[in-house]
C-alpha cells in the first residue's frame, strides 16, 4: 500500500501508553511515524510512574529517530539531551610561570616556565546549551525560535549527530 500513517500529539505525555513503543519500533518500515510533543522528561515519568513505568518512558524515547530540543527548563531533560549527543576527546593546556629571582633573570627572559596538557572526555554540547541561549519565539525574538535537532544513528551533512536550527513563527 502506498498511504502513509502519522500520529501527532501535543501534550503526549497525556495520551501515551505502553503499546505506543512497539508502534515506533516498527512504524517507519511501514510507511509511519509519531510525532509527539511534550514538555520534559519528568511529563513521561510522571505518567509512567514506578520503575517499570520510568523504564517504559526511556524505551519509548529511545525510539524515536529525531529528537527536537528547545529551550529546556529543568536540568535532568537537558542532561538527558546533551548525554544523547556523546563526549568527545578535548585536550586542556595549562601553565604557570615562577617568580623571578632577580632583575637579570627578568631582563634576559631567564623565567621558570611549567606547562601541563591533560586530555579527558568533555559533553560535546554541555546541558547549559540546552537551557541558556536558544530563542523562544514571540515578538521580543523576532518570532523565531532556536532549537537543536539530534538524530540517532546517522549524522547529518556537518558529521555531528545533532543539528543547532531554528524556525520561524511567520504564517
Amino acid at each position: 500500500s502506498d498511504s502513509l500513517h502519522v500520529i501527532s500529539c501535543d501534550e503526549s505525555q497525556q495520551f501515551v501508553n505502553s503499546h505506543d513503543t512497539h508502534y515506533l519500533a516498527q512504524c517507519r518500515s511501514h510507511k509511519g511515524c509519531m510525532v509527539y510533543l511534550t514538555q520534559s522528561l519528568h511529563s513521561y515519568y510522571g505518567t509512567m510512574q514506578g520503575e517499570k513505568g520510568k523504564h517504559l518512558a526511556d524505551a519509548l524515547l529511545t525510539n524515536f529517530h529525531h529528537k527536537v530540543f528547545h529551550a529546556l527548563g529543568d536540568a535532568a531533560t537537558a542532561e538527558w539531551a546533551s548525554g544523547l549527543i556523546g563526549k568527545e576527546l578535548r585536550t586542556f593546556i595549562g601553565g604557570s610561570m615562577a617568580p623571578q629571582q632577580n632583575m637579570w633573570d627578568e631582563l634576559t627572559g631567564g623565567s621558570q616556565y611549567t606547562g601541563s596538557f591533560n586530555e579527558h572526555y568533555e559533553k560535546v554540547l554541555q546541558d547549559n546549551v540546552f537551557m541558556n541561549g536558544l530563542r523562544t519565539g514571540g515578538h521580543a525574538n523576532g518570532l523565531i525560535c532556536d532549537c537543536i535537532v539530534v538524530r540517532s544513528g546517522e549524522p547529518f551533512a556537518n558529521g555531528q549527530n545533532y543539528l543547532m536550527t531554528s524556525f520561524s513563527q511567520r504564517g
